[in-house]
């Protein structure tokens, strides 16, 4: 039996986001079961990650370094988008919004990726769906 206490996890962190309604407090999970919010490893060529909140919607950007890897390193950014319905996703899509993209790019198109910043545009009073 394999469990999660014998896997070596990297350094860094996990963020969880939780949603009241119905009259119960629930934490957003992806179309797998996983975290709405991707695990953060940090390290000088981690994944980089930010989210922001639309009308009903999360939206997680991530960097990834490009696949396959060149003569020099490159990250592809991808950018899922997440329907909220209450206290549950209710669909998501994703798509890549950036291709091969080199780092002093990275920083200057998506500074937000690159500093990992999250929710800054949310309002925790505010309801995602009515």
């Amino acid at each position: 039996m394999h469990t999660a206490a014998h896997e070596a996890r990297p350094h860094g962190f996990q963020l969880h986001l939780y949603a009241y309604a119905g009259g119960r407090l629930g934490e957003l999970r992806d179309a797998r079961g996983e975290p709405v919010v991707p695990f953060v490893v940090t390290g000088a060529r981690s994944t980089r990650v930010s989210t922001s909140c639309g009308r009903h919607t999360i939206v997680v950007e991530r960097a990834v370094a490009h696949e396959p890897p060149g003569v020099v390193f490159a990250w592809d950014v991808r950018r899922t988008t997440l329907t909220v319905s209450g206290a549950r996703v209710s669909g998501q899509h994703t798509v890549e919004v950036a291709d091969n993209v080199l780092p002093a790019d990275l920083a200057k198109r998506y500074p937000d990726v690159v500093h990992q910043v999250f929710f800054r545009d949310c309002a925790a009073a505010t309801p995602l769906a009515q």
